[in-house]
């Protein structure tokens, strides 16, 4: 529309052909997964934050709590600062994404994943996105993992029902029609924590995506990560949405489990944890974690129909 305010979109589009472009910087070398691999956790991460990085490996991360030789675990750090070079690869679980960073490009950072899954990692029948502000179980998603049949499928915090876009100019979430002109989006699951799994997934969702204007449009590749992957690639895939148990993504300090008969409720996810401040989040989330090992029949109840509250 002539006088619709672009915020933070072009108004006039950048157009350009990208279905080549090599979002995976040429310069590295990757090494791909084990045939044993089954899981792949990629990262959202920025450049800068090596204390985020540092604090994650200490703690949810940390090698004890998860079974190395079945899941990979990968921080996928975009180019950062005015001259645009590629970050310094010191760190073995980093992969270099070649796009400058900035909130608005996250969805090629999400396109770097799926590609790295598909190119180095196809074996592995789940993957796991993830925001660095989320905390997991990674047990309790090698869990989760296992119990994932063929289909192609994406589990997270979803909506069962088309959501309105949103079209407040001082939201940060705002998208103007000339951008998105429907007034919903399809069903999608939140960004911060989602999981994609059965096979080809990574391939069907980059497939998908030659179905939209996502490699010719600049202002369609800022639309909201969530909602170009798991919401309209995944609706043109035919790729089935499900509700996760266990997600805790409302920052209100709620636990919500994953409850299966004859085993311990595990909280899955948890969303809203600053990267400087984990240590001492993950001391009382692993602290609940353990106790509901050993619930009663009440607190069982509770907090598998309801949510625990964490200190």
């Amino acid at each position: 529309m002539a006088n619709e305010d672009p915020g933070p979109f072009l108004a006039e589009d950048y157009l350009s052909d990208m279905k080549d472009f090599l979002i995976l910087d040429p310069m590295n070398t990757y090494t791909p997964c084990t045939d044993k691999v089954e899981l792949l956790v990629a990262i959202l991460s920025r450049e800068s934050d090596y204390e985020v990085r540092r604090n994650i490996r200490k703690t949810w991360m940390s090698s004890t709590l998860y079974d190395s030789s079945r899941t990979r675990v990968m921080f996928f750090v975009a180019k950062e600062g005015s001259k645009g070079s590629s970050p310094p690869i010191i760190e073995e679980d980093v992969i270099a994404v070649n796009y400058k960073e900035n909130y608005y490009n996250l969805p090629m950072k999400t396109y770097a994943i799926l590609s790295y899954h598909k190119e180095h990692c196809s074996k592995a029948k789940c993957l796991l996105k993830l925001d660095s502000d989320v905390m997991v179980d990674l047990k309790g998603i090698e869990d989760l993992c296992s119990e994932q049949g063929d289909t192609p499928a994406v589990t997270g915090y979803s909506y069962d029902t088309w959501v309105p876009v949103n079209r407040n100019t001082s939201s940060k979430f705002y998208i103007p029609r000339f951008v998105y002109s429907h007034d919903y989006y399809p069903p999608y699951a939140e960004g911060p924590a989602y999981l994609l799994s059965g096979g080809n997934i990574s391939t069907c969702l980059l497939e998908a995506l030659h179905e939209t204007p996502f490699f010719r449009s600049e202002n369609f590749r800022r639309l909201p990560e969530d909602v170009i992957f798991t919401g309209i690639a995944r609706a043109l895939a035919r790729v089935k949405l499900n509700f996760a148990l266990g997600w805790s993504m409302r920052k209100d300090k709620r636990l919500f489990y994953w409850c299966r008969q004859g085993k311990p409720a595990t909280s899955l996810v948890y969303h809203g944890v600053s990267g400087l401040a984990i240590e001492n989040f993950w001391e009382q989330f692993y602290r609940m974690q353990e106790e509901a090992v050993n619930f009663g029949y009440l607190d069982r109840f509770v907090a598998c129909q309801f949510y625990m509250s964490i200190a």
